[in-house]
C-alpha cells in the first residue's frame, strides 16, 4: 500500500506543471486578451469570442490529454523528430485546440483536427529510423564543400543588394519593423528568377542555425556576421519571425538545451503576452504577441477557412506542387498559385496571401485522407533529417527544429518540398555537412 502511494507521488512530482501553466495561460489569453485586441493585424481574422460550453469542456479535456502526452513522451527533447513535434504541439496544436473551445468551430473540423494530431503522434511512435547511412559527400570533400557553402551564405547578401537595390541601414530596418506587410507585398510583386529566391530562403534559414553553431564554438565574429545577414534578409522579406529566430538562435548558442529551459521559454512566451497587453493596451500588438499571433493563432483560423472551402470541392493532390510532372499527363491543378489569395479574398475580404500548412494544407491537398497521408510522410521526412543530424549538437538540432516546425505551420505539405528542387532540399543537403 505504501509503495503504491509512494509510486503515485513520484509520478506526480515528475509531471511538468509548468506546461500546465502554459495551457492555463493560453486559455487566459484566448478568453480575456485576444478578443479585446483592436489592432488591425488581429481584427482581420475575425477572432470573436463565441463559447459553446460542450466544445469548451471538450477543448479543456483534450488539452489535459496533450499535457499528459508531453509528460510521458516529449519532455526530454532527445531526438530531432521529438523536438519538431514538441514545437508543433506547443506552438500550433495546443493554441488551436484552445481557440476551438472559445470561438465555436464546427464539430467536424475539431474532430478531424484532433485526429490529425493523433495520427502524427502515432506515426512518430511507429515509423522507424532508416538503417542505411545517409551520405552524399566523401569525407575528403566535406570540408571543402562546407567552406564553400559558408562563403556563399555570407556573400549572397551582396548579390541581393544588386538584385533588389536595398541595403542594410538603420532607416531600412526601422521602416521594415514599422511596415513589414508593405515590404512583404512589394517583394512578392517583383519579378525575380525562382533560383535567386530559393537561394535567398536557403541562406536565411541556414544562417539562423549557423548563429547557434558558431556561438557554441566561440567563433563570435562569424556568428555576428550571420546576425547581420539575417537582419538584411528581414529587410528584404519583411518576415517578423526573423528577429524572433535571431533571439532563439543566440539563446541556444549560449545556454545548453534541456527540458527545464524549454518549458520555461514557452511559459515565458505566453506570459510576456499578458505583460505586453497590460503595458500597450488593446490598440497595439507587442513583439511576442505578434509573433505568436502569426504562427499560432492565424494559421489555425485560416485552417478552418481551407476546411470549409474544400469540403465539397476537388482536392489538389499535389498537382500545384509538382506542376510540370502532372502537366505531362494533362492533370494541371484547378487552383494554382492563386488559391492562397482566393481564400484571403473570400474569407477575409481583401487580396490577402492566406497560406496554410499542417491540417489546413493537408485537407487542401488530400481531404480527410490527409490525416493519414500527410502525417505519415511528414514523419518519414523527419526521420531522414534525423538521420542526417544524428551526430549534430542538440542545441543546433533544436534551432533547426524550431525553423522546420514553424515553416510546416504555414507551408502546405512541407515534406513535398524535400522531393523537388527547392530551398528545403537545399537545406537538407546542407546539413549533411555539419
Amino acid at each position: 500500500m505504501y509503495s503504491g502511494v509512494h509510486s503515485l507521488n513520484l509520478k506526480i512530482k515528475k509531471r511538468s506543471w509548468v506546461y500546465l501553466g502554459y495551457i492555463v495561460l493560453l486559455y487566459v489569453l484566448g478568453f480575456a486578451i485576444w478578443p479585446h485586441l483592436n489592432a488591425e493585424e488581429f481584427q482581420t481574422y475575425h477572432y470573436v469570442l463565441n463559447i459553446n460550453v460542450a466544445k469548451l469542456i471538450f477543448s479543456i479535456l483534450v488539452s489535459l490529454a496533450i499535457w499528459n502526452v508531453i509528460n510521458k513522451r516529449y519532455g526530454n527533447l532527445e531526438t530531432f523528430s521529438d523536438q519538431v513535434i514538441m514545437v508543433l504541439i506547443l506552438f500550433y496544436f495546443l493554441p488551436g485546440i484552445v481557440v476551438s473551445g472559445l470561438v465555436n468551430y464546427e464539430w467536424s473540423y475539431i474532430l478531424e483536427y484532433i485526429m490529425y494530431l493523433i495520427a502524427l503522434l502515432i506515426f512518430n511512435s511507429v515509423i522507424i529510423m532508416p538503417k542505411k547511412k545517409i551520405r552524399f559527400f566523401s569525407k575528403q570533400s566535406t570540408n571543402f564543400i562546407r567552406n564553400a557553402i559558408l562563403i556563399v551564405a555570407l556573400l549572397y547578401p551582396f548579390v541581393l543588394i544588386r538584385v533588389f537595390g536595398k541595403s542594410l541601414t538603420i532607416d531600412e530596418l526601422v521602416s521594415t519593423f514599422n511596415d513589414p506587410y508593405g515590404v512583404r507585398n512589394a517583394s512578392k510583386e517583383m519579378t525575380v528568377s525562382w533560383i535567386i529566391i530559393a537561394i535567398e530562403y536557403w541562406a536565411s534559414y541556414f544562417g539562423f542555425v549557423m548563429i547557434t553553431y558558431y556561438i557554441r564554438r566561440k567563433k563570435y565574429w562569424l556568428a555576428t556576421l550571420f546576425v547581420i545577414c539575417e537582419l538584411f534578409y528581414f529587410i528584404l522579406q519583411g518576415n517578423r519571425i526573423f528577429p524572433f529566430f535571431i533571439i532563439i538562435a543566440v539563446v541556444l548558442g549560449i545556454f545548453n538545451l534541456n527540458r527545464e529551459v524549454t518549458k520555461y521559454v514557452f511559459l515565458g512566451i505566453a506570459g510576456v503576452q499578458v505583460l505586453e497587453y497590460l503595458i500597450l493596451g488593446n490598440n497595439s500588438l507587442g513583439f511576442f504577441t505578434n509573433v505568436f499571433r502569426r504562427f499560432s493563432i492565424v494559421p489555425n483560423m485560416i485552417s478552418t477557412s481551407y476546411f470549409d472551402y474544400f469540403q465539397n470541392l476537388p482536392k489538389d493532390w499535389l498537382r500545384g506542387t509538382f506542376t510540370n510532372l502532372f502537366g505531362l499527363f494533362g492533370l494541371a491543378s484547378p487552383y494554382g498559385y492563386d488559391i492562397n489569395y482566393l481564400i484571403g479574398q473570400k474569407y477575409y475580404g481583401f487580396r490577402m496571401y492566406a497560406n496554410n500548412g499542417m491540417f489546413g494544407g493537408a485537407f487542401f491537398e488530400f481531404g480527410s485522407l490527409g490525416i493519414l497521408i500527410d502525417t505519415a510522410m511528414f514523419v518519414v521526412v523527419l526521420r531522414i533529417f534525423e538521420k542526417t543530424l544524428k551526430r549534430t549538437d542538440n542545441n543546433i538540432k533544436f534551432m533547426f527544429a524550431v525553423i522546420f516546425g514553424t515553416l510546416a505551420i504555414n507551408t502546405p505539405v512541407i515534406w513535398s518540398g524535400c522531393f523537388k528542387l527547392s530551398y528545403l532540399l537545399m537545406v537538407l543537403l546542407t546539413f549533411l555537412l555539419f
